[in-house]
């Protein structure tokens, strides 16, 4: 346990430079939020009892949106553990950004306190812990919809059309080099396609020739 929550950042950077303008992170701290922070340090019912994960931190990853196994993955606790504090301590999903700003602040502090925050992998942990802002959830997009149902077809061309599509798209290269390939196989299967129709065109030509090879040399 350090407890000193005002030392340098990593890489010589001043603590008011580690989080932008307005992030509740960002110092200074105030007297009663160091003295809280020294008695949350030795708080057992604030740190797991085997992997001394933070149970506030886990509070907060859960109110930004996170799953109980996502919060379970990021802080090396089994699911069962925490189901009950949720139940118990009424815990919200989504919380109020006030209390989610609130939070994180306060899991920083205690974070600082009682871990030696001047190891790099530490710092980097309790960062991610502390971290406030609401995870907006997108559902995946369909890999199929009907025509019919979306009211409408997408053309091809429209998307071409767009300047700022393949600009965008990180993948263009890998996407052209797909593009390309997929077109020399459908070449090549069509020409051994036409080379096939060929043969079964000329083949009753070539039974008859032979026919009347046969019957010119009975007839000698």
């Amino acid at each position: 346990m350090s407890g000193e929550i005002d030392v340098m950042a990593e890489g010589g950077a001043t603590p008011e430079s580690e989080f932008p303008e307005g992030d509740p992170r960002r110092p200074p701290f105030e007297l009663t939020e160091r003295a809280r922070a020294v008695g949350d340090a030795v708080d057992e019912r604030r740190w797991h009892q085997r992997s001394g994960a933070d149970w506030l931190a886990m509070r907060l990853q859960y109110g930004r949106g996170r799953s109980v196994a996502d919060v379970a993955a990021m802080f090396a606790v089994s699911d069962s553990s925490i189901y009950p504090r949720i139940r118990n301590e009424k815990w919200l999903q989504p919380m109020s950004e006030r209390d989610r700003r609130n939070m994180a602040r306060r899991v920083w502090i205690g974070g600082l306190a009682r871990f030696d925050e001047c190891e790099k992998e530490n710092r980097a942990a309790l960062k991610a812990s502390s971290e406030w802002r609401l995870i907006v959830c997108r559902e995946p997009e369909p890999l199929w919809q009907s025509s019919d149902a979306a009211g409408h077809k997408i053309k091809v061309q429209d998307i071409h059309n767009d300047d700022g599509f393949f600009e965008a798209d990180p993948k263009h290269e890998q996407r052209e080099h797909i593009s390309r390939r997929l077109d020399q196989l459908i070449a090549q299967l069509e020409s051994e396609e036409g080379k096939t129709a060929d043969n079964s065109e000329g083949a009753p030509a070539l039974v008859a020739d032979a026919r009347g090879a046969e019957q010119s040399g009975a007839g000698e």
